[in-house]
């Protein structure tokens, strides 16, 4: 019966052929040259048949399958400690990020959660009057160098925070008044949720619809506890 030979290495033997299974006898040499075509391959195996009979005995196949075995098992356990390193790296790393979010969360509350009227523009404080009347609730307003780049911002003295618990149905009470109420109060744009709203078509997308704003990295970033009102001039 055929039988293609690998490649062995064996006492630092190496012998590839395509003959058939090694026998220790001269046959072999007509058959390999028939099939092969390279008598020098056909004479390598015969020249060391005896030697590879003899070391593929009982006492040699089971150290055979039992260093296999041993190989293998080294690998599954490289593999594991791999991926464990991997693991634990990427547990790491997602750690300093939410340090790093809770962090900017921080910062963000302690500005925002501060009532501030000074350095608000006339009608951006008549109209945090009005809105602190309606809702109570604490208006975070002039916050030196914060500027949204339209000349909008709290810097500009021409925005304000609703500070509300965070997803709740009174800041979407107030949202939808401000946007009933949108042109009485001069306002440009509001953000909810992690949501713009203009009524002019922004990068955000077009105007009077609520288009979703990128991941900024947490709670108050995403206004998700406060519904901040920019103005115009």
């Amino acid at each position: 019966m055929k039988k293609k030979i690998v490649i062995l290495s064996l006492l630092g033997l190496t012998i590839t052929s395509n003959a058939y299974a090694i026998e220790p006898n001269k046959e072999i040499v007509e058959k390999a040259k028939v099939e092969d075509g390279n008598i020098d391959k056909a004479t390598l195996v015969v020249s060391h048949a005896e030697k590879v009979s003899e070391m593929i005995n009982e006492d040699f196949l089971p150290k055979v399958k039992e260093n296999i075995s041993k190989e293998k098992k080294e690998i599954e356990n490289k593999k594991k400690a791999e991926d464990k390193k991997r693991k634990e790296a990427e547990e790491k790393k997602k750690k300093e990020e939410e340090r790093k979010r809770n962090k900017v969360s921080k910062i963000n509350k302690d500005h925002h959660h501060k009532e501030t009227i000074n350095g608000l523009q006339p009608h951006v404080e008549e109209a945090r009057k009005i809105l602190k009347e309606k809702f109570n609730v604490v208006i975070g307003g002039y916050r030196e160098g914060d500027t949204d780049g339209m000349g909008t911002g709290h810097g500009d003295g021409l925005a304000l925070d609703l500070m509300v618990p965070e997803d709740s149905e009174l800041g979407d009470k107030i949202s939808e008044y401000l946007i009933n109420n949108f042109r009485e109060l001069n306002i440009s744009y509001i953000i909810w949720k992690q949501n713009f709203l203009s009524d002019f078509n922004s990068w955000y997308g077009p105007a009077w619809k609520w288009n979703p704003m990128s991941d900024r990295g947490g709670t108050t970033a995403n206004h998700h506890d406060h519904v901040h009102i920019s103005f115009k001039r």
